[in-house]
């Protein structure tokens, strides 16, 4: 999830979200989950005042085009969510979607593919004159989403971006720019001390509990990405 840019006002504020379901593959094994989970994930989002894009089954060169298509869609102050259902793969500790026509291995090395997969994150813009500091000489953050390990220490872990989804959590909650018009030190301090924003009362308890644990103190406190998975799911099914 992103927010980009802050140029409009909050009656201009959009929730758009592109949800992708692949189950039907050439190569590989079908999954009988990945529409059905899209359309909760559909359902879900659009419960929650988003407009969402849902598209299935989409070869490479469709699933370029609706990602291409969805990024130009984004305006200044744009709430921004990104789902995918399907096989993925993980190389050199870095997960890749994999489109419908994605081919076998060794239909890959016969045909001389390569295959390049380009961050989703290029769909965010941050202004780096108001959102974006160097904590030492050598390491850039964005104060409002980086964990209090970062701020003390400088050292960064996987579940420093644990706690940055906690805070991406919150937005969805409260559909506001954490931290807004405070200055660096205060923020800084704020976190540091261990404390953290408020969550709306009106924040369903399980999803309360997701966002909690993200944004704990403790890096080991905060669940793992797998784990993070399973808690989402079970805050879908509940809703």
């Amino acid at each position: 999830m992103a927010t980009k840019g802050r140029g409009a006002s909050n009656e201009e504020h959009r929730k758009l979200a592109l949800v992708i379901g692949i189950g039907e593959y050439e190569n590989f094994d079908q999954l009988s989950n990945p529409e059905n989970d899209a359309r909760d994930m559909e359902s879900a989002l659009e419960s929650i005042g988003f407009t969402v894009t849902m598209v299935l089954h989409l070869k490479r060169v469709a699933m370029k085009h609706a990602l291409v298509k969805f990024e130009d869609s984004i305006q200044p102050g744009d709430m921004v969510l990104f789902y995918f259902a399907g096989h993925g793969t993980q190389w050199e500790d870095q997960n890749y979607l994999l489109p419908k026509d994605i081919p076998d291995a060794q239909k890959r090395a016969y045909n001389g593919y390569t295959v390049k997969v380009c961050d989703f994150g290029v769909a965010r813009t941050r202004n780096e004159t108001t959102r974006q500091t160097k904590s030492n000489n050598t390491l850039a953050i964005t104060l409002q989403w980086t964990a209090p390990e970062i701020l003390r220490l400088g050292r960064y872990t996987d579940k420093s971006d644990i706690y940055s989804l906690g805070i991406v959590y919150w937005e969805l909650a409260t559909y506001q720019i954490p931290y807004d018009g405070h200055e660096d030190g205060v923020i800084r301090a704020f976190v540091l001390a261990g404390d953290r924003l408020d969550i709306p009362d009106t924040t369903p308890s399980i999803f309360r509990m997701v966002i909690e644990q993200c944004w704990t103190q403790n890096p080991n406190d905060r669940p793992d990405g797998c784990h993070l998975i399973q808690m989402i799911e079970e805050c879908i099914q509940v809703e």
